[in-house]
């Protein structure tokens, strides 16, 4: 059975923040790539052009990712290839998302775990200055990568 989600919210918009911590992303990225990968069918991933990533991250420099997101599985991908790249350089890394403010609305719940996700919202209906002030914040800083997932329908 398909869930559906409430993509039309009748209230006004609120940004929601990410939570700024590294405890949780590591630990659902621990306990969730694997098998949500395989839930989806996913049997195998290749990334390339990893040593150009792994050069950016050495350098300091800030680093944004841009799926086209196709498929509800993209965001284990992503955290699939930060996986295998602290394990290539030693070291944990996690990454800040932006993500439709409906999604937010769906649960309390999901609420809790996108943002202890590193996940902020954004508001795709209008101008949100805040997501986009913090987006470039987070590329300036350049602590995590910053994920910002393009949807494109066909």
């Amino acid at each position: 059975m398909v869930q559906m989600q409430n993509i039309v919210v009748a209230e006004p918009y609120r940004f929601v923040p990410p939570h700024r911590g590294g405890f949780w992303p590591w630990l659902f990225g621990k306990l969730l790539v694997r098998r949500k990968l395989r839930d989806f069918g996913v049997e195998q991933v290749e990334f390339k052009g990893l040593e150009r990533l792994r050069a950016s991250f050495a350098a300091g420099h800030g680093v944004m990712l841009t799926p086209n997101h196709c498929r509800p599985c993209d965001p284990f991908v992503i955290l699939a290839l930060l996986a295998l790249l602290a394990l290539l350089a030693s070291e944990g890394r996690n990454a800040y998302s932006m993500a439709s403010w409906h999604l937010f609305k769906q649960s309390w719940m999901q609420t809790w775990f996108l943002r202890k996700a590193g996940v902020f919202s954004i508001y795709r209906e209008g101008l949100d200055r805040e997501s986009l002030r913090l987006a470039f914040e987070l590329l300036a800083e350049a602590r995590r990568p910053l994920v910002i997932p393009s949807c494109i329908r066909p």
